[in-house]
């Protein structure tokens, strides 16, 4: 049972308690309680969290990360900011922070394989 299943399921009409008959009626069992909650949550909130491909950059000095912050071009490739030293950014935007980071006399290693 994914988020992606039960957005799927929701898409073709199907309601939570719809969702959890079916999951019933073909385990011939209750459902166990973390999945009754599950979906439980899943009706009130939706998807709750999701994984990215995200890149951690650490810097030497803060007063780096604040250059890049008030270059319009270098800061919208920064995802956010962790920290006075480390910002995140998204793994297809890595080598536009580094060239817009270069055109400021920047140098940024790229991320190691």
């Amino acid at each position: 049972m994914t988020p992606e299943a039960l957005d799927n399921s929701l898409s073709q009409g199907l309601k939570p308690d719809h969702v959890r008959i079916i999951l019933e009626r073909s385990s011939q069992a209750p459902l166990p309680p973390s999945i009754d909650a599950a979906l439980k949550r899943w009706s009130d909130f939706g998807t709750e969290a999701r994984f990215e491909q995200l890149l951690v950059v650490r810097f030497k000095d803060e007063e780096i990360i604040e250059r890049l912050h008030a270059n319009k071009t270098a800061a919208r490739f920064i995802q956010e900011r962790i920290g006075s030293e480390i910002i995140v950014v998204r793994e297809v935007n890595w080598m536009r922070l580094r060239d817009a980071a270069a055109r400021l006399g920047i140098l940024i290693a790229p991320p190691e394989d």
